[in-house]
């Protein structure tokens, strides 16, 4: 059994189907012919009990199921941010446990103000 996934709207056994939508077909052994048609079905739906052409397998249905990107993107991005927020994070508490020990220079007290006008 293969997944096909249909590519218009239209009847899938007895009932309406939407685009996009996954059945399981399954090649027969034996095609079966009926007398009164020239066609030769050689596919099944399963679970729908619908024969299909290999004709009418190609116009309605393409094989596999739609995978988007869009999850993909998105994860992606939100990583990149997430990765850069926790880099700004990290560096600003390294710079801040690297300057508590720093001596701060203060003004030589050894002149006076009035020295220096």
């Amino acid at each position: 059994m293969t997944e096909y996934m249909l590519k218009q709207p239209g009847h899938v056994g007895d009932s309406i189907r939407i685009p996009g939508e996954v059945f399981e077909i399954k090649k027969l052994k034996h095609s079966i012919q009926f007398k009164d048609k020239d066609e030769k079905f050689k596919y099944i739906v399963v679970g729908k009990d619908e024969l299909l052409t290999t004709k009418s397998l190609k116009e309605r249905f393409t094989k596999g199921t739609y995978k988007s990107e869009t999850p993909k993107r998105i994860t992606k991005t939100l990583l990149i941010i997430f990765l850069y927020e926790l880099s700004k994070y990290v560096t600003t508490e390294i710079l801040i446990k690297l300057e508590t020990n720093d001596v701060v220079d203060t003004f030589p007290t050894d002149y006076e103000i009035s020295k220096w006008r």
